[in-house]
């Protein structure tokens, strides 16, 4: 497996009805560095998001990159099992759970 650089990962701050929160922080793209890996900071302040600093959230992550002339590179995810190019994946975030690691193909 080789580091895919250069990938727009466009992400969203889910509710628990998996509706996308609307604020300041809660959406937005990261493009990967060189060695195929991003960060994404929360730093939200958010009524959704009061008085629970247990709980989970989900995050919709979609991937995307474009190289010349016109291909769009295909992106699996849960160990490579499922084609998430389209349909993004979702992981759950909580609270003071930092550096969480996710693999994608």
């Amino acid at each position: 497996i080789m580091p895919i650089e250069d990938v727009t990962v466009i992400y969203s701050l889910l509710d628990k009805r998996m509706n996308r929160i609307e604020c300041d922080g809660c959406s937005g793209s990261v493009v990967t560095n060189n060695g195929g890996t991003f960060e994404i900071l929360f730093n939200v302040d958010n009524t959704t998001l009061h008085g629970n600093n247990y709980g989970e959230y989900p995050v919709k992550l979609y991937f995307r990159k474009r190289t010349a002339p016109d291909i769009d590179h295909k992106f699996l995810c849960n160990e490579g099992e499922d084609d998430c190019s389209d349909t993004g994946h979702l992981v759950y975030l909580s609270h003071l759970n930092f550096k969480k690691p996710l693999q994608v193909y």
